[in-house]
């Protein structure tokens, strides 16, 4: 966010902010330029305060930051990276916000300040790898594909569905990495290179119903559906075959 600025005869800008309170450790940053020269605006010779409000006429602060603890001051720039303890009592609302020159005794900046967070899911310092979302409401298979491998180690932390559209080697199916709930499953389908391949299959891997295959059949496609049986802790697998 850049603020064009000098500001002379009223220094308060109507600027409405928003905070993700330190849900990624991802800053908010202002940038300060001088309209009259277009070059950065020096602030780092004054001291700054940022005062949030249950509203603008509030007589207390709900949160104030400093340089130092929320603030960091910069050459032409101010960053704003309040930490979890600070927002702790922060609802997912609207508050209002000044941002202080405390040297001139000038509000510069003010406006709402829409939080997200807060006391809600407050403090979460990962980031996020994937968000899906599907039309029908619900989450599409996750599916590793690949042409064909020697060994097939199933990642339940990533995929819920496996795919070998070519496998031209003899192929061991190794057992799962990653963490699974009773009666979740995930699925694998093999199809060979036009040559038959011998399977194998990890200590993890239980027939059910009917013996596991042993070799793909040439032109066909086989389906391994493999749920985990939490009390015996093995995956329960049954097998299909093109007919």
């Amino acid at each position: 966010m850049t603020i064009i600025n000098p500001i002379v005869f009223d220094p308060a800008r109507e600027i409405d902010l928003y905070f993700r309170i330190n849900r990624d450790g991802v800053p908010q940053t202002l940038s300060f330029t001088d309209q009259s020269t277009g070059l950065p605006f020096v602030v780092s010779g004054k001291t700054w305060q940022l005062n949030i409000k249950e509203k603008y006429n509030s007589a207390t602060n709900t949160l104030q930051l400093l340089s130092g603890t929320g603030l960091t001051i910069a050459t032409s720039s101010i960053t704003i990276l309040p930490t979890a303890t600070q927002t702790q009592y922060l609802q997912e609302r609207a508050y209002y916000y000044e941002l202080y020159n405390v040297t001139d005794k000038q509000t510069w900046l003010c406006g709402n300040a829409t939080f997200h967070a807060g006391k809600f899911d407050n403090y979460y310092n990962g980031g996020v790898t994937e968000v899906v979302i599907s039309i029908s409401g619900e989450a599409p298979p996750r599916v590793y594909t690949i042409a064909s491998t020697a060994t097939l180690t199933p990642n339940l932390a990533l995929y819920d569905s496996f795919e070998l559209t070519a496998q031209a080697a003899d192929l061991l199916i190794a057992n799962p990495t990653g963490t699974i709930a009773n009666f979740n499953g995930f699925i694998i389908r093999v199809t060979d290179n036009e040559t038959a391949r011998a399977i194998s299959y990890g200590a993890g891997y239980r027939a059910f119903g009917a013996a596991l295959p042993t070799t793909t059949v040439i032109g066909k496609t086989i389906y391994l559906i493999c749920i985990y049986n939490s009390t015996d802790n093995v995956y329960d697998t049954a097998s299909r075959e093109e007919v």
